[in-house]
């Protein structure tokens, strides 16, 4: 049996649509869709490992998820740096600088007067 690796951004009709073909051909019996959004983050985390995911463990998905889309959805002529982006917890937007690749965004957060964290815009 040969090993083969489909990478999906999301759960939509194109990632299923692969999951069905190699289903029917009886080629893929195991698979796991990457997805962005939060709760099902946490819901496949929580299958997984029986407990909720801490700060280090979304920071390594959202890190990786951040990666890979920019290294799929860039050509070979361009810069998977040249824009920023935002997963589950993170912000992402890449400078160049000191022969280093650094993230330079961040989110300002205060406390709205009903006590609820609400991001500054």
């Amino acid at each position: 049996m040969k090993n083969i690796v489909l990478l999906a951004s999301g759960s939509g009709s194109n990632a299923e649509n692969i999951i069905g073909y190699f289903r029917k051909k009886n080629i893929l019996h195991r698979f796991h869709i990457i997805t962005n959004k939060k709760d099902a983050f946490v819901k496949q985390y929580r299958t997984i490992y029986k407990k909720n995911p801490s700060r280090f463990a979304t920071r390594g998905y959202d890190v990786t998820y951040d990666i890979i889309t920019r290294m799929f959805e860039s050509d070979k002529n361009s810069n998977i740096f040249d824009y920023g982006s935002q997963q589950i917890e993170n912000k992402f937007a890449y400078i160049n600088e000191n022969g280093g690749v650094y993230n330079n965004a961040v989110y300002i957060l205060y406390y709205d007067k009903d006590l609820t964290i609400k991001e500054a815009k």
